[in-house]
């Protein structure tokens, strides 16, 4: 079982299951506003497609758990996107799940300017690049909670 730590806004107990796919739930339920789609959604229909053009082997992410390798990486990522989650030391449940290391930087940093081309090249570039800025650990099974980190 490889060790992990998430981010997460609700209190869990040690020994809780966080089971994947969360994010992609959410996204899957928003709903247009007046013919309009927000961004964050389209990135992630972008993602998806690029995943399954570049690394179909890949867990979505739509249906992972998002994870950093490191307490130091969980905390940075806390500090700049998430400062009233909780942070949690995880361990993977499947002894050997698919899991991809990303650049969240590319997923979830806003963007200025034109948006199709730059899309589609921050898309692909999740999956295909190896050295990862920001890196996020995207886990493609459930995990268990081991301990949390205040």
């Amino acid at each position: 079982m490889a060790i992990f730590f998430h981010c997460a806004p609700i209190p869990l107990r040690v020994g809780s299951i966080i089971e994947p796919g969360n994010w992609g739930r959410v996204i899957k339920l928003w709903q247009t506003s007046n013919g309009q789609v927000q961004v964050q959604a389209l990135n992630e229909v972008a993602f998806e497609l690029a995943r399954r053009l570049f690394a179909p082997e890949k867990p979505s992410r739509l249906n992972c758990v998002f994870a950093a390798r490191t307490l130091a990486e969980a905390q940075t990522y806390r500090s700049a996107h998430a400062s009233t989650n909780l942070i949690y030391e995880i361990e993977t449940i499947d002894p050997s799940p698919a899991i991809h290391l990303g650049d969240y930087s590319v997923a979830i940093e806003p963007h200025s300017g034109r948006y199709f081309e730059p899309a589609m090249q921050r898309a692909q570039s999740y999956w295909t690049e190896t050295s990862p800025a920001s890196p996020e650990v995207l886990i493609g099974g459930a995990v268990r909670v081991l301990a949390r980190h205040d």
